[in-house]
């Protein structure tokens, strides 16, 4: 009797992973009331391995997401998913990551995302218009969600032979860089302080609608000389002929 009741228990437990696997994702995103600054478009596939066209987050769209979870994880009681995004045939950053602990503070691990300079830098308030050249390599060894952003972060973020083009000239900057980290749970950024401009400033992310910096430039022997031009729009340099940065 105990072996027809335990076959019976597994075909039941059996049939139902069976059928929540080919639930069909659209009808999970359904049931979850995202935040209003957040639209999904174009939802495929199923729980376990699914698509989405298009996730917009404040205006600021990632293109081609694809989901896979791992029942490993899963069986463990700690869901993962990994993810891919983006491609060099659409707009929007590319990259990868993993999402684990997902019924508690969310971590991200193995992150890897190439942004172009551009979208970042006009997101920015800056003292004269520009454009950003090539690429912005973030990688992220690891991010635990908290609050108000952060409990921890690790990663590293480089512009390679970054460029702009300003004041109808196209100017290389070198090799900016520098690390993230997690201050008091805001995300921060810093600038390795080995580059051309002269430049160590530090960002503070508080929340995805709340950015804030400040630092210095000062100009050195390898400072680009058609920038001296735009050094007046940052006001007056102090007594050690450094001007102030401010966002």
């Amino acid at each position: 009797m105990k072996k027809w009741f335990i076959g019976i228990v597994a075909f039941i437990l059996v049939y139902l992973f069976f059928m929540v696997s080919q639930t069909p994702a659209q009808w999970i995103v359904s049931q979850v009331s995202l935040p209003k600054n957040i639209v999904l478009q174009g939802v495929k596939g199923s729980i376990w391995q699914g698509s989405i066209n298009r996730i917009t987050v404040d205006g600021y769209s990632i293109n081609n997401v694809n989901i896979e979870v791992s029942l490993l994880s899963l069986l463990m009681f700690n869901p993962s998913v990994d993810t891919t995004f983006g491609g060099a045939l659409v707009d929007g950053p590319e990259g990868k990551a993993r999402l684990s602990h997902l019924l508690g503070y969310i971590e991200v691990s193995d992150g890897h995302v190439l942004v172009a300079a551009n979208d970042i830098a006009q997101q920015l308030t800056l003292p004269i218009p520009l454009t950003a050249q090539k690429f912005i390599d973030v990688n992220i060894e690891t991010f635990v969600m908290g609050k108000p952003l952060c409990q921890q972060l690790n990663g590293t973020v480089t512009w390679g032979t970054a460029g702009i083009k300003a004041l109808d000239e196209k100017i290389n900057l070198g090799t900016l860089s520098g690390k993230l980290e997690c201050e008091k749970g805001i995300a921060k950024f810093t600038f390795d302080p080995k580059n051309n401009l002269g430049l160590t400033f530090s960002a503070y992310i508080h929340s995805p609608e709340r950015i804030s910096g400040s630092g210095y430039v000062e100009p050195g022997s390898k400072f680009p000389t058609i920038l001296n031009e735009a050094l007046p729009f940052l006001g007056s340099p102090d007594n050690r002929g450094r001007y102030k940065l401010n966002f």
